[in-house]
């Protein structure tokens, strides 16, 4: 166990980081950049100190202003005394004043007199001075000249006490100025110092807490090593680690027990060749190639190497990744003996194959026997039907599933009927009505009851209670044999409003003849029913003309819209409509004719609103809608195509895939004329007259054409705002 792998297989861990660490050091940085800005400063403030001009300037001006003075004193007492002498020294103090104002008004003395706006007044002073006293050694001044040179002098002497005073002011803020920004870099200096230091402790302690740390995992890595490698020595499962070439870097001795090989023979050599795996080495190697992608893979039951006439032993392969050093991948590999589980396993398997096996012959046995009952209930003319205690159907016959559906119960799937037990036990036992759980009919006993549905059948329902508990229901249809009279009610209802519509188009439109050919199917040639007939035949009849109702009302609005526009030539009071709302009516109107028929309708912009009369365009486009059901396959679907032609114009198309037009467009679309399968479909063959005619009421066309893959197409154009039209005579009014 004590091997070179040992070093291999520890990964070198990185220090934990800290974040207090990293802020420490930014803090420290930080500092030492205020350090540096601090020290810059205090350099800053010491170079202006040295390169202050305040008090050599103050000196210059001073001196200056005192040469000045001086030679006032000696005009004024060579002005009283006189003499040669006094001339003398007059002119040394001259010159010297002289030299002591050239030196104030070169070099850093004049900039700074520039930086204080003090040289031109000065300069002017001086200039006067000049201009007005022309004076060279050896000649010697006339009093008035003595009296000009003092009255030119004085503005000189004025002008350098002002500027004396100035400067001494100025000085006095700058020596503040400075003093503070001298005392503020020397505190930021301090602070900065400060910081460095405490920043560095801080740092220099997260240093000595994290190596603590790194010393205390050591320790611990150096502890669990340890115990993994005694837990290894001890274990019954076999264990090794393998490296990306497959090469074992670690095997515990169970590892070595399972197989049979010495451990020398094993580490450091490819598990693949060094373990002896007669089968399941492919499954493995596969599983090796996952793992170190890093997917854990799992091999159960390899059958392991075993000697001659021992049993067969398996193991399971559990598999791990497992980074190793240096950024390589490698793979810990459990080895678990489940032999015994095995065993059991395949016992449990033997167990239930028999089981399955037994269970398939029982259940063709009942397959056999449901046949049988399955045959004796379909040859039954009454519904049967059998329940389970709970009330959910088992199994029923054919006619059973039609009274099953009539009642609203599912027959494809175990449907409780709780409520109709209910109700035989309050109508034949006069029992409570709050016992919902179980039938109140004990075994042996039966209940009938009749039922009436919603559509006016009623049905006949008998209930048996058998010895196991489950329930036996028999239904039988009671509508014809015990409750006709409300069928003879219907039937002269309906025979009433046929008859309206027969003497309606015989007597008072007699113009409308073509109408009435070719209808042997409506009842309009019988309106009155023989009310002797068989129950059946007149339920049969009756079917037939509700059937043939609507298109009967439709025929006589379809008349009724000829008329008025033969006769008045008006269709329409023009009114806002939204054509979405009349194309989903016209199709309900057609869907009413057509149930099984399949409409589609594609609007390409669902807010298209004109105006005219919805009521006719909604007769338009029923007509083209029915014309189009009527004349094409019923398998296919019709398609209803809403579109903006224009800013002013609206088109509706009518697209199916019938044989189309068999007449001239022109003829086909006059009054009266009827398809070629008219006489078995109520037809007016006012339909594409009477939309042309709406057509050109609104402004509009209407056209027929064939395309190239044997569609029919009606293309209905409308105005979207008609504008005065002969036929409109509201909308003209």
């Amino acid at each position: 166990m004590k091997s070179r792998a040992w070093s291999v297989l520890t990964p070198t861990q990185p220090a934990r980081r800290s974040v207090s660490k990293y802020i420490a050091l930014l803090v420290l940085v930080a500092c030492l950049l205020w350090l540096a800005v601090a020290f810059v400063q205090l350099l800053q403030s010491h170079r202006d100190l040295r390169k202050n001009l305040g008090d050599d300037m103050l000196w210059v001006t001073m001196q200056t202003q005192q040469e000045g003075l001086r030679l006032l004193a000696e005009i004024s007492a060579a002005q009283v005394v006189g003499g040669t002498q006094h001339e003398g020294r007059v002119f040394n103090r001259y010159e010297i004043f002289l030299s002591r104002l050239t030196l104030l008004l070169t070099g850093p003395q004049k900039r700074y007199l520039l930086r204080m706006g003090e040289l031109d007044e000065l300069l002017n002073a001086v200039e006067s001075f000049e201009n007005r006293v022309l004076w060279q050694d050896g000649r010697s001044l006339t009093l008035d000249e003595l009296k000009q040179m003092q009255k030119t002098l004085t503005p000189i002497v004025t002008q350098l006490q002002v500027l004396n005073n100035r400067i001494l002011q100025q000085e006095r803020q700058g020596f503040a100025s400075r003093r503070q920004q001298l005392f503020l870099a020397l505190s930021q200096a301090i602070l900065a110092v400060m910081g460095v230091l405490l920043a560095a402790a801080w740092v220099w302690s997260r240093l000595r807490y994290e190596l603590k740390q790194a010393r205390r995992a050591q320790q611990t890595a150096d502890k669990a090593r340890h115990f993994s490698e005694m837990l290894l020595e001890v274990s019954d499962e076999g264990m090794l680690v393998v490296d990306e070439r497959f090469t074992c870097l670690l095997c515990n001795p169970a590892m070595t027990q399972l197989f049979g090989v010495e451990i020398n023979r094993v580490v450091g050599h490819s598990v693949l060749s060094s373990l002896p795996l007669a089968q399941g080495r492919g499954s493995i190697e596969r599983a090796i190639i996952e793992t170190l992608k890093g997917i854990p893979s799992v091999v159960s039951d390899v059958p392991m190497p075993q000697s001659h006439g021992s049993a067969p032993q398996y193991a399971d392969f559990l598999l791990f990744p497992m980074p190793l050093g240096q950024g390589s991948n490698g793979a810990v590999i459990f080895v678990r003996p489940t032999t015994e589980r095995y065993q059991q396993q395949q016992l449990l398997l033997q167990q239930l194959e028999e089981s399955n096996a037994l269970a398939s012959q029982r259940s063709t046995e009942l397959e056999a026997l449901q046949r049988q009952l399955i045959l004796l209930f379909e040859v039954s003319a009454v519904g049967l039907a059998v329940f389970d205690q709970q009330g959910e159907l088992i199994v029923s016959n054919k006619a059973m599933q039609g009274y099953l559906s009539q009642l609203g119960l599912a027959s494809s799937q175990p449907t409780n009927i709780e409520p109709y037990i209910r109700q035989l036990n309050q109508r034949l036992l006069h029992l409570d009505t709050n016992s919902v759980t179980t039938p109140s009919l004990k075994v042996g006993e039966s209940a009938s009851v009749e039922v009436e549905l919603n559509s006016g059948v009623w049905l006949s329902i008998r209930y048996d209670v058998v010895a196991d508990g489950s329930s036996q229901i028999r239904i039988l249809d009671s509508t014809l044999t015990q409750h006709f009279e409300p069928i003879r009610e219907a039937a002269e209802t309906l025979s009433i409003e046929l008859a309206s519509f027969y003497e309606e188009y015989r007597h008072h439109w007699p113009d409308a003849a073509p109408l009435l050919q070719n209808w042997p199917n409506t009842g309009l040639s019988q309106p009155n029913l023989v009310y002797n007939e068989s129950p059946a035949a007149l339920l049969h009849r009756l079917r037939g003309l509700a059937l043939a109702l609507p298109q009967l009302r439709r025929l006589s609005w379809s008349y009724r819209l000829w008329r008025l526009h033969t006769q008045q030539g008006a269709f329409f009071a023009p009114h806002a409509y939204i054509l979405l709302d009349v194309a989903e009516q016209a199709i309900r109107d057609t869907q009413q004719l057509f149930k099984q028929r399949s409409i589609e309708l594609t609007v390409i912009n669902r807010y298209l609103v004109g105006v005219g009369n919805a009521e006719a365009i909604r007769f338009a486009l029923g007509a083209l809608l029915v014309n189009a059901c009527r004349y094409s396959d019923p398998s296919t679907s019709v398609q209803l195509v809403l579109r903006e032609a224009a800013k002013d114009r609206l088109e509706i198309e009518v697209i199916d895939l019938g044989e189309g037009l068999t007449l001239e467009a022109s003829q086909a679309f006059a009054a009266f004329e009827r398809g070629p399968a008219d006489e078995q479909e109520l037809g007016a063959g006012l339909g594409l007259y009477l939309t042309q005619a709406i057509a050109q009421a609104h402004q509009g066309r209407l056209s027929y054409r064939r395309t190239t893959e044997g569609a029919t197409v009606f293309s209905l154009c409308l105005q979207r705002v008609p504008n005065a039209h002969p036929l409109n005579s509201i909308a003209s009014t």
